[in-house]
């Protein structure tokens, strides 16, 4: 079985809604620690992030 199975699997025996935290954060600043803590605090199921990128595109 797969991981997302096995979280899927879980919640559905539980019977609750599934947790997330999409932590996004700033190219360079990152995610204050303060609000990433609290939201582990709260025990997500998954974690999803997007940092940005270093690609500055075509117009630069």
């Amino acid at each position: 079985m797969s991981a997302s199975a096995r979280v899927l699997d879980a919640v559905r025996r539980a019977r609750r809604p599934m947790r997330f935290l999409g932590a996004s954060g700033q190219l360079g600043y990152g995610i204050p620690t303060p609000a990433f803590e609290a939201g582990l605090a709260r025990r997500p199921d998954m974690i999803g992030c997007d940092m940005g990128s270093i690609d500055i595109g075509p117009t630069y």
